[in-house]
């Protein structure tokens, strides 16, 4: 599973499955790598983003991670703020960003289309901070190294206790699709039933109380 919601909101969800079911084991990998489930025998994997087409795995859809861009007011009272994406287009140049990498490529930052269209806008960052964890990357914002583009649900606390500060809100707000994948059999076992469902009942649920925060 993705290292930060599955640190953060989902281990603690198996934990308390696992106190109400003695006999369920488990054996959790954090990395933003996607595994091969079924080469490497894993019962279920959490993923972020687009799913490629597959006949060999099953998915459920378990909620969307919504992003969103912040600073610090430090940061601000020194730079003048966007109040839009293309007010953030118009300024770019007199802006520092903290960037999240992965496999040492930066990643640009997607926003939806202004037009409803399904692709989404990518917005190049270059970064002399980028780093391929999330948690340090929101770090960044908060020591006043730049612009940062994060979950909303992760940043809440932050925003909450005057740590940053959600740079301008957006009239179609961008996310990441979360799944549950497994290989796909003729009977799901109900080691795994039993975890899917109460990640579709209760990660939706912990995501929104997080965001509540803001």
């Amino acid at each position: 599973m993705p290292v930060i919601i599955g640190r953060l909101l989902i281990a603690p969800l198996l934990l308390e499955l696992g106190e109400r079911y003695p006999q369920l084991s488990f054996d959790i990998a954090y990395s933003d790598r996607r595994a091969d489930l079924i080469e490497e025998g894993i019962d279920l994997g959490i993923r972020s983003g687009v799913l490629d087409d597959s006949t060999t795995l099953a998915a459920r859809p378990l909620g969307r991670q919504v992003m969103a861009v912040y600073a610090s007011l430090g940061y601000l009272a020194k730079h003048s703020r966007p109040t839009s994406f293309d007010d953030l287009l118009v300024q770019r140049e007199s802006h520092r960003f903290v960037g999240y990498a992965r496999q040492g490529w930066r990643q640009p930052w997607r926003f939806a289309s202004a037009d409803g269209a399904a692709a989404s806008v990518p917005f190049e960052v270059e970064s002399r901070f980028a780093c391929d964890a999330l948690d340090v990357v929101m770090d960044g914002a908060v020591a006043g190294w730049g612009l940062a583009r994060v979950p909303v649900w992760m940043a809440a606390g932050h925003v909450a206790a005057g740590r940053l500060v959600r740079v301008f809100d957006e009239p179609e707000p961008f996310g990441y699709e979360l799944h549950a994948v497994w290989p796909r059999m003729r009977t799901l076992p109900m080691k795994v039933r039993v975890v899917i469902d109460t990640l579709l009942a209760r990660l939706p649920h912990s995501m929104a109380a997080a965001k509540a925060g803001e």
